[in-house]
């Protein structure tokens, strides 16, 4: 972390300002500057993500799966079934579980992943 001024006109940067990504044997590594304002005054810091050390859980497997279940099913929706979607979707403003969906395919992709986690909570 260091402290930093910059010039008029970029004074109040924040976010990556680099990404650098080493592939190893081990796994990918990402190495970022980023900025960002803490109390007022403009902050550096350098971060380094590294591969993933711990196992998936069985929830975590769960979801990737339930996720993968939604996606192949909207691939494969008919276009009659598409219609029934999009006007459920402009009805609700896209609105599902508290959530405001921008797309058609996030919506349905998160229905189908609701009603398949209530399946599996029966």
């Amino acid at each position: 972390m260091a402290n930093c001024k910059f010039p008029a006109g970029i004074e109040h940067v924040s976010g990556t300002l680099s990404k650098k990504t080493i592939r190893t044997a081990e796994g990918t590594i990402t190495q970022r500057v980023f900025a960002c304002m803490r109390n007022g005054k403009q902050r550096i810091y350098f971060r380094e993500y590294g591969p993933r050390t711990t196992p998936l859980t069985k929830q975590e497997k769960q979801a990737r799966q339930r996720f993968a279940q939604a996606a192949r099913y909207y691939k494969n929706l008919s276009t009659e079934q598409r219609a029934q979607y999009a006007e459920l979707f402009s009805k609700t403003g896209g609105i599902f579980n508290g959530k405001k969906y921008s797309t058609l395919r996030g919506f349905i992709i998160a229905r189908c992943c609701a009603e398949m986690k209530e399946c599996e909570n029966e």
